[in-house]
């Protein structure tokens, strides 16, 4: 029997001692049809993260045997068919405020900085509500667990 079979045979047949048309608020399906899209979605979701951390492993091991031989930034790598497979570069590189404030002579640094609205000051001193309306809308994301 199939997942979908039995969830529909689950879904039509009532528990023990009770009606067919007594469904508790919590066990209403709406649609049987879409009942078997979800769990096939999160079948299919569950089975990708699974392989997905497998994968993420070995890409991991086989990016630090990269690292460990020591390859020249800027070095792209093809396979052997031809194709571009990767390139090694330096990332995560941000302007620090922090560093530039010790780096640049008074004069730059003066001609570099503007008053700002902190964050952490605002959290800190607004109220709630006011803080609240200063934020930019999140964005709805389904969450793997």
């Amino acid at each position: 029997m199939k997942l979908s079979e039995a969830l529909a045979a689950m879904n039509s047949d009532p528990k023990p001692g009770r009606a067919a048309d007594e469904v508790a608020p919590d066990e209403a399906k709406s649609n049987p049809e879409e009942v078997d899209d979800l769990t096939a979605i999160a079948d299919e979701l569950a089975r990708l993260a699974g392989r997905r951390k497998e994968i993420d492993e070995r890409v991991n091991e086989l990016k630090a045997k990269v690292a460990d031989l020591g390859v020249e930034v800027g070095t792209t790598v093809n396979t052997s068919t031809g194709d571009p497979a990767f390139a090694v570069r330096v990332t995560g590189r941000r302007f620090d405020p922090v560093i530039a404030a010790q780096v640049l002579p008074d004069a730059l640094r003066e001609m570099v900085t503007i008053p700002i609205i902190d964050p952490k000051v605002a959290k800190a001193k607004l109220p709630p509500e006011m803080y609240s309306q200063c934020m930019t809308p999140g964005k709805e994301s389904v969450v793997l667990k």
